[in-house]
């Protein structure tokens, strides 16, 4: 049996890779499981619930074309070191400042949507 297939790559760079997307996978879909708890604090409808929801997955469908465009421009780990930072400022601003409107909600969505970027 040839081994070489399992020892070729670097494996640092594989588990920061696997901990890019992982990491990067759960952020973009934190309102999904959330959802009830938000929507009973926000006393938000069935329709706004899933808005809420959707933010997060739709941003990050149109944010991939600008985070190409921006790989291109500077460098794909340049880019993907932004786009962590600024998903990173907007869970601890969320946290520092509290979500207490439903347009709050969708505007977290929307940076957490850059998680979903890098995908």
């Amino acid at each position: 049996m040839d081994t070489s297939f399992w020892k070729a790559g670097h494996k640092p760079t594989l588990f920061a890779a696997f901990l890019y997307f992982d990491l990067s996978f759960m952020v973009w879909y934190l309102l999904g499981p959330l959802a009830v708890q938000i929507a009973t604090d926000l006393h938000l409808t069935t329709q706004q619930r899933g808005l809420m929801v959707a933010t997060p997955i739709l941003a990050g469908a149109v944010l991939r074309f600008f985070m190409g465009l921006l790989a291109d421009q500077l460098s794909p780990k340049t880019a993907g070191i932004i786009g962590q930072v600024i998903v990173i400022g907007a869970l601890l601003a969320a946290w520092q400042l509290g979500i207490h409107t439903y347009g709050q909600v969708l505007l977290l969505g929307l940076f957490l949507g850059m998680a979903g970027a890098s995908l």
